[in-house]
């Protein structure tokens, strides 16, 4: 991520970890059964194992996963998965590194996932799976 060029939201304009297990707890009540961590990249949220914890933790939930880039999962897959985190995507914005380097203003995205997701197949929850998004301007250049 341009981390130079990224905007960070302040404290109180983001829900906090009781607000996100609230509503997880009002969507299983609708009949929700998996839910899904994701949005911006979830591994920067400070203590993301407990919040892992909290909605794992609700009865109901069937399946939690998260969707991430992948770059700081390496370090916290072991507390996720026993905190009940069970799948992960990693999700790739591209395949070229001269590419990454653009778009993310780093080398760290040269690991392959699986290493990024801490050294096997299995990483944080039991399964880890790659995707590779097109992007509209760079569409069948990857």
């Amino acid at each position: 991520m341009p981390e130079q060029e990224y905007v960070w939201l302040p404290k109180e304009s983001i829900l906090t970890f009781e607000e996100i297990a609230r509503l997880a707890r009002v969507f299983v009540s609708l009949g929700v059964t998996k839910l899904r961590l994701t949005g911006g990249e979830p591994l920067l949220r400070h203590d993301l194992p407990a919040l892992s914890a909290m909605l794992a933790g609700i009865p109901g939930v069937q399946d939690l996963a998260m969707t991430t880039n992948g770059l700081l999962l390496a370090k916290q897959a072991e507390a996720l998965r026993r905190a009940g985190l069970r799948r992960v995507t990693v999700s790739l914005d591209t395949l070229r590194p001269e590419r990454m380097r653009e778009l993310a203003r780093s080398d760290r995205h040269e690991r392959p996932p699986r290493r990024r997701a801490g050294g096997d197949r299995r990483g944080a929850g039991g399964r880890v799976r790659a995707h590779q998004a097109e992007h509209r301007r760079h569409s069948g250049r990857e």
